[in-house]
């Protein structure tokens, strides 16, 4: 009769290493033989270096061969007790390795360190965070061992060199964010499926052309950034996560939004800035829970999509287009607090009807002469400034909740400046600001001033020529 006894063999080999210790033992009886095999590893974390000496600086590290300085330096840089407790270091050219007391490490973190390679043979039982950022020369983040901490939380490989990501072993269930802003990522097409509790993915700045990954996102995922890549349309194959919140879409090169957006029930913010959009009106409503849409900094000649925007809505940017007109009517929307128009072309501002709502307006730098609208009976903030050529200023836009009057480089006259200072008199505001002065503005006359005064003893900010 024979009996074999085995204890569990790892078989990771990351980077050519070899098991440290491997013993066998036989006995024998004359009646049985048992042979018993143990294998072990040393646990340790790789850290390729670009530059020992740029990495001991980077860290805060007097003597680089030192253990007890890398754990300090561990738990100095992050703040708190990492559980780092590394027994010794090994260097061989310019690779790192970190040796022992791993199960209770908590984070690993060489921020711009000068790292480009990471590795480890051991699962880090503890981890709840790794940090590389701001490593250039980090090209690829391929771990040889898949990482089973139940408890990890981050991935930041922000400002890397990666071109790609696509690890071997999946991340852990638990991960809440994976931060791979400004690297030269050109496609994010993942073979394994992303962590399901996986809330954050940040792929801004990058080298994308098209965002079409081939398996879904997580549905827990309530931000998604793709700012400041080279998307020229948007369109992505599969459904979005439901709980998306935040969809950014800034400073890339989309000439249209076409996109259904409408099954998105959480989202938030769709954010269009900086793109080269010259028309706005999406195929189907913008989804009822929206209330941001930043469409500043593109090419819009005007703004007048044909489907209701959500009554949610409660800001409204489109600053830095080419709009000449807006007479888009606002009043269903009875959430909108936050309309900007600034740096446009606008020669004529009369919506047939605007919100109630409305509490900031802001117009600065168009071609307004005639400042007229209908009643804004909640209006506390009013910009107007550098439309050079306005001179006419209806005051019962001035009501009692106005903070701020921003009406400076306009053609205002001395009884303009005269009457709004009353209309502020009357109202018995205190502590507003009120801005009349600037190229093109005439100063107070007469009353003008002895109202000026009075607005300043009530704690207003008051300038005028």
């Amino acid at each position: 009769m024979k009996t074999v006894v085995c204890c569990r063999v790892h078989n990771f080999h990351p980077l050519g290493w070899t098991p440290s210790t491997s013993t066998t033992s036989t006995s024998s009886t004359s009646t049985s033989t048992t042979t018993t095999t143990t294998t072990t590893i040393t646990p340790f974390i790789f850290l390729g270096s670009v530059d020992l000496e740029v990495t001991r600086v980077a860290m805060g590290i007097t003597d680089i061969n030192d253990p007890q300085e890398w754990n300090d330096a561990f738990d100095i840089i992050w703040g708190a007790e990492t559980g780092a407790a590394f027994t010794s270091i090994e260097i061989t050219d310019n690779n790192i390795k970190l040796i022992g007391g791993l199960d209770d490490l908590k984070v690993i973190i060489a921020p711009g360190a000068g790292i480009n390679a990471f590795d480890t043979n051991y699962h880090l039982p503890s981890l709840t965070d790794i940090d590389l950022s701001e490593n250039i020369n980090l090209t690829v983040f391929d771990p040889s061992v898949q990482l089973f901490s139940p408890f990890f939380f981050s991935l930041n490989l922000s400002q890397c060199g990666l071109t790609s990501f696509n690890p071997t072993f999946p991340l852990p269930e638990s991960t809440d964010g994976i931060n791979l802003f400004n690297n030269k990522i050109t496609s994010f097409d993942p073979t394994l499926p992303l962590p399901q509790f996986l809330v954050t993915l940040s792929l801004g700045v990058n080298l994308i052309t098209n965002f079409d990954p081939t398996l879904f996102l997580p549905n827990n995922i309530t931000t998604l950034a793709l700012q400041s890549n080279l998307l020229t349309t948007f369109n992505p194959t599969l459904a979005l996560p439901n709980f998306l919140q935040t969809l950014s879409l800034a400073n890339n090169q989309l000439t249209s939004f076409n996109y259904s957006i409408t099954y998105l029930g959480s989202l938030i913010t769709l954010d269009l800035t900086f793109n080269k959009i010259t028309l706005f009106n999406p195929p189907t409503s913008l989804p009822a829970s929206l209330t941001s849409l930043f469409l500043n900094n593109n090419l819009l000649t005007s703004f007048s999509p044909t489907v209701p925007l959500p009554v949610a809505l409660q800001q409204i940017v489109l600053a830095s287009n080419q709009i000449t007109s807006f007479t888009y009517a606002t009043s269903y929307l009875t959430s909108l607090f936050a309309l900007d128009l600034s740096f446009n072309q606008i020669t004529f501002f009369s919506p047939p009807t605007l919100t109630s709502s409305l509490r900031v307006l802001f117009l600065t730098r168009n071609q307004i002469t005639n400042f007229s609208p209908l009643n804004l009976p909640n209006l506390e903030a009013l910009a107007i400034n550098r439309n050079a050529g306005l001179s006419v200023f209806s005051t019962n836009s001035i009501k009692s909740n106005m903070t701020s009057l921003n009406a400076v480089q306009c053609s205002l006259s001395s009884a303009s400046v005269n009457s709004i200072l009353a209309r502020f008199v009357s109202l018995g505001i205190h502590g507003a600001s009120i801005l009349l002065n600037g190229a093109g503005n005439q100063p107070p006359t007469g009353q003008g001033i002895t109202d000026k005064n009075t607005l300043i003893a009530n704690g207003c900010t008051v300038q005028t020529n």
